[in-house]
């Protein structure tokens, strides 16, 4: 999705300036732009983004010691307020990447986003740093703070950058595997882990004779020079007995330009234990994507080290239960936009709704899906509905008990779309 930079609004002393994309962004302007964000670093302007979102959309400016120079950064937890549409907006206060400790998802001015990986992507060093939390990547049970990065959440990074976890109606019959690749590469380009370039080792499935195909190879060839390892995005190829049972190798479909990714039996069963949702989702016939480390290739082949999984819609949305896919697909049929919040690596007892509709009359509207009835998920939604009723009212947020009324005619309506609020 193409992000719209919006007009910069500094209101001093009771008077009030507006600056332009063009003004902000083109060479002719440069030393002007500087001059402005100069003049009002440091003192008591109030600077603010002309998006059309709600909620405190104020910026802050920063000023860079190694080069001198001044740029616009977001306050803390102030993405969400802003359209979805716009380049200052970000879902990180309400998705998992707000588990992490500080230093783990560093923005660069310049947009780049540095990660601190909790798997080395040097040969010679140790897969796992600091620690191992097993071979299949599980999601956590227990703790909050997430002092590095693992596989999942990488994927969840990568699926977020790429806007893949947020559908516009504009978007229908434009994601396809090309497209979509083309769009998990841009977002690699902008990842640093260390010192390397994500978009250096990440192969991703292929059609044949495609630009990506082409692009895996090279990619093949240097990581092998270099003793890098690699990072695989693939979707499993259909489900059948025999290759759940494995025989060795990951099973992906669209793999030109892949090497054989090699597995252990008990990593790929460890793995698909670890991820019984997918493995279900799998077997029923719906899209599993796998993100694999794997050593540099040696020929046409190379050893899986790691992987992790995730199940996702036609619209390559993320899901975590059938339930979520019903309520997806009928978001998708009457032409709404919605958001899926990423886990990434944040423990199973944070709260994240399940999804969040961009086009009512606030920027997001928490939607839950209640699909159990044992007593501690009873208990936990009761926990649920709490939160939501008090962060957002009773009439801000909306829910499905699937449990109790799991027929989708059952379900209640959606909140309505408030006026130009979609695209």
């Amino acid at each position: 999705m193409k992000k719209t930079r919006y007009r910069i609004i500094i209101l001093r002393g009771g008077e009030e300036k507006s600056y332009s994309a063009e003004f902000q962004t083109a060479e002719k302007f440069e030393q002007s732009w500087q001059g402005v964000l100069k003049k009002h670093h440091g003192n008591d302007a109030l600077m603010q983004c002309g998006c059309p979102g709600t909620g405190d959309t104020r910026f802050m400016i920063k000023l860079r010691r190694d080069s001198g120079r001044y740029y616009v950064a977001r306050f803390g937890h102030s993405g969400i307020n802003h359209f979805p549409e716009c380049i200052w907006y970000s879902s990180a206060s309400v998705s998992g990447r707000q588990s992490y400790t500080e230093g783990v998802v560093e923005e660069e001015p310049d947009g780049t986003l540095r990660v601190k990986l909790a798997l080395s992507l040097k040969e010679q060093e140790p897969v796992d740093r600091p620690a191992r939390t097993g071979a299949g990547e599980p999601r956590q049970r227990s703790g909050r703070n997430q002092s590095v990065m693992k596989l999942q959440g990488l994927l969840s990074l990568l699926w977020t950058e790429a806007q893949l976890n947020v559908w516009y109606p504009a978007m229908a019959g434009k994601r396809f595997t090309g497209s979509v690749h083309g769009w998990l590469n841009a977002a690699a380009s902008k990842i640093r882990a260390g010192r390397t370039n994500l978009s250096d080792v990440l192969l991703i499935g292929a059609q044949k004779d495609s630009v990506q195909e082409s692009s895996n190879r090279k990619k093949l060839l240097a990581a092998a020079n270099e003793k890098k390892r690699l990072v695989v995005i693939a979707s499993l190829a259909s489900w059948s007995k025999e290759r759940e049972e494995g025989v060795n190798k990951i099973p992906v479909r669209d793999f030109f330009g892949l090497p054989e990714l090699i597995i252990h039996q008990d990593l790929w069963k460890e793995s698909l234990m670890h991820h019984p949702v997918e493995r279900a989702a799998w077997e029923r016939g719906a899209r599993i994507i796998v993100i694999a480390l794997t050593d540099a290739a040696k020929g046409n082949k190379t050893e899986v080290q790691r992987m992790a999984l995730m199940y996702v819609s036609e619209r390559w949305i993320p899901l975590d239960s059938s339930h979520e896919g019903i309520v997806e697909s009928k978001l998708a049929a009457e032409s709404r936009s919605f958001m899926k919040p990423m886990r990434f690596d944040a423990a199973e007892d944070d709260v994240f709704a399940d999804f969040h509709l961009l086009d009512t009359s606030t920027n997001h509207l928490p939607m839950e899906i209640f699909g159990m009835g044992t007593g501690e998920y009873l208990l936990r939604k009761s926990q649920k509905q709490t939160f939501y009723n008090e962060k957002y009212g009773s009439d801000g947020w909306w829910y499905w008990d699937a449990y109790s009324s799991p027929s989708a005619e059952a379900m209640p309506p959606f909140p309505p779309a408030g006026k130009n609020r979609g695209t």
